[in-house]
C-alpha cells in the first residue's frame, strides 16, 4: 500500500466531481482511495468504481455504501469497514479502529490495514470529545501490530512528518485533502504538500552545512 490514503468526505459528491478527484489523485501518483459516498448503491456504485478503479487501481469500497463488497468482489477491489463491523468473506479489507485492543482483533479477523483514530483533534469535528492517540502511542501501535497503520484525525503535513519519524506507516486523511474546494487543483497541491511531508526526515537537516 502507498502511505497516503484519501478518503472522500461522505457529503454527496456527485460521479462526475469524483471522476475530478480521481483524476487528481492519480495526477499526483496518488493510486488508492477510501470511496465513502454513502449515496452511491448498488449499480451506480459498481459503474462509478469501474471507472474510478481505470485511474486508481488501489480503489478502497466503503461498507457504508450497499452492495460495496458484492462490487469489491466484482472488480477486484478491497472493502473498509467501520469499527466493528464484521469481516466480509472472499475480498481484501482493512477497518477504521479506535485503539490498539480493536487493531489487534481486526488484524486477527483478517484485516490487511487499520486506521486508528482520533489520532489529533480535528477542526473538522469540533465536538469530538474523545481522547486523542498522539504520535507516540500511533509509534508504539504500529510496532505492535503487524498491518499498515493509517492515523487519521487531525492529521496534516506538520503531523505527517511527526507521525513518520515515529515509525507510523501512513496517513488516512479527509479534510486535509477535500477540505475547503474540490478543484482539481487544490486537491493536487494538497496532495503534494504530504507527499513531501511523508518523505521529509528530520535528521537529513542536521547534517546540512551551516552557511
Amino acid at each position: 500500500m502507498q502511505r497516503l490514503l484519501p478518503i472522500t468526505p461522505g457529503v454527496g459528491i456527485d460521479a462526475d466531481k469524483l471522476l475530478v478527484i480521481a483524476d487528481a489523485l492519480a495526477a499526483e501518483k496518488v493510486q488508492q482511495l477510501v470511496l465513502r459516498e454513502p449515496w452511491l448503491v448498488g449499480d451506480q456504485l459498481y459503474e462509478v468504481a469501474r471507472v474510478m478503479r481505470r485511474r486508481l487501481p488501489g480503489l478502497i469500497l466503503h461498507a457504508r455504501s450497499a452492495g460495496a463488497v458484492e462490487a469489491a468482489k466484482s472488480l477486484g477491489l478491497a472493502v473498509h469497514l467501520r469499527d466493528g463491523e464484521p469481516p466480509p468473506e472472499d475480498v481484501l479489507w482493512g477497518q477504521s479502529c479506535h485503539s490498539v485492543a480493536g487493531a489487534q482483533a481486526a488484524i486477527a479477523a483478517g484485516a490487511s490495514y487499520v486506521t486508528l483514530s482520533p489520532a489529533f483533534r480535528s477542526e473538522s469535528k469540533p465536538n469530538d470529545d474523545r481522547p486523542t492517540l498522539g504520535v507516540r502511542a500511533l509509534g508504539l501501535a504500529q510496532r505492535q501490530l503487524s498491518v499498515p497503520v493509517f492515523a487519521l484525525g487531525g492529521v496534516g503535513p506538520v503531523e505527517t512528518v511527526s507521525l513518520g519519524a515515529a515509525g507510523v506507516f501512513g496517513v488516512a486523511m479527509i479534510h486535509a485533502i477535500f477540505g475547503s474546494s474540490l478543484s482539481s487543483r487544490a486537491i493536487r497541491e494538497r496532495c503534494r504538500m504530504v507527499l513531501l511531508a511523508l518523505h521529509y526526515h528530520p535528521h537529513d537537516r542536521e547534517s546540512d552545512p551551516i552557511d
